[in-house]
This record gives C-alpha cells, sequence and structure tokens, in this order.
C-alpha cells in the first residue's frame, strides 16, 4: 500500500512541478534492507522508531510473537535504512520514566554509542516521558493509591540530562510537542491533523 500510494503521489507531484517527500512512523523490525531499499525508493526519506529506554530494556518489554529480543534486530534495520539513501533520517523516540535512575540515563547513552560515529548525525533523539495512570516504571505491576503521577518538572529534569548528554557524543535531538496533543491542528506547513472524532465511519 505504501508503495502504491507513494507511487501515484510521487507521480502527481512530477506532473505538477511539487516537491514529493514523506516519512513514516514504524516499529523498526521489518524496516529491512529490501524494504529500506522500496521506501527510498518510494522517496520515504524520514522514519521514526520507537525504543523503550536503553537494549536491555527494550529488550524485555518489544519482544517478538516468539518472545525474542528485538534491539538487535532494529539497529540493524536502521543502519540499512540509512545506508540505502544518503538522504535518509532516523527519529529515535526514546522512552523513559521521569522517576529514572541515573544509571537508565547510562544506559540510554550506552545504547546510543552503539551506533556507529557516521550515522550519528542523520540520527535524531526524542526522550518522550512516559505517562501513567498506574505506575512510572515500565513494568506496570501494581496500581494502587500510592501511585505517584509524573510531574512536568519531573519530565522536564529527566529530558534536560538526556539531551546533555547525547549533544556529547554527537546526536541531534528534537520534540514536536503538537503531535503530543490530541484535536489540534497541525504544526507543520502544508500537513494536516485529522481528529479520530471526526474520521469518517465505516460502512
Amino acid at each position: 500500500l505504501i508503495k502504491e500510494v507513494s507511487e501515484f503521489c510521487i507521480d502527481l507531484c512530477s506532473k505538477k512541478n511539487v516537491v514529493f517527500k514523506s516519512g513514516i512512523t514504524t516499529n523498526g523490525v521489518l524496516l529491512n534492507k529490501k524494504n529500506s531499499e522500496i521506501l527510498s525508493k518510494c522517496k520515504i526519506n524520514s522514519v521514526q522508531i520507537t525504543l523503550d529506554g536503553s537494549k536491555a530494556n527494550h529488550d524485555k518489554t518489544r519482544v517478538t510473537v516468539g518472545g525474542k529480543p528485538t534491539f538487535d534486530i532494529i539497529h540493524n534495520n536502521i543502519i540499512d535504512y540509512l545506508n540505502a539513501d544518503e538522504n535518509n533520517k532516523v527519529t529515535l523516540r526514546i522512552h523513559v520514566s521521569a522517576d529514572a535512575e541515573e544509571n537508565v540515563v547510562e544506559g540510554i547513552i550506552e545504547t546510543l554509542k552503539l551506533f556507529d560515529q557516521k550515522y550519528r548525525e542523520r540520527i535524531t533523539v526524542y526522550p518522550h516521558v512516559l505517562f501513567s495512570a498506574c505506575s512510572e516504571k515500565f513494568s506496570n505491576e501494581s496500581c494502587n493509591s500510592n501511585s505517584v503521577h509524573l510531574r512536568d518538572k519531573d519530565a522536564a529534569d529527566i529530558t534536560n540530562k538526556i539531551y546533555k548528554e547525547i549533544v556529547k557524543v554527537g546526536y541531534g535531538f528534537g520534540f514536536d510537542p503538537g503531535r503530543e496533543m490530541a484535536d489540534r491542528k497541525s504544526t507543520r506547513l502544508n500537513s494536516s491533523h485529522i481528529p479520530l472524532s471526526r474520521m469518517p465511519s465505516s460502512a
């Protein structure tokens, strides 16, 4: 479907003398060499992939149907995607809890160091603080009255810690607060956001 839609858009834009480019969000598991080449031909030069914190934590929470860890698969696929086209860029959305200890930040930085230096200028890191009604932990084992709600200051503190460290190892960083809010117009030029509440119902 992506290939079909992209080819249609590329052809239409070419006829109208308009530059076409696009991006997708994916878990990265199927972003292998073959699919990376297809996406590049479709001018999909931007991919966002989510990691659940460090490699160790990600492999606990993001597993295949058979229970196998996925970080190494995703890591290799990101390299294949970046190698497929020099214009390709990746945004790593890294989930983290606001009460994360210092060793959690260190784990995330060590994980980012697994990417060769030559790729880092094309990888943007976006720390995303997780909000949960029951727990601030990745492991949501209990939900009780003593659960502590995340505060804006907590989120800012942990995000700033990560930002300071990722710059030291050669990464850019970014975030799009507009995408964090429901039912609002897109903050990007020539793009739009359609709330689910306004989507047409199926026949």
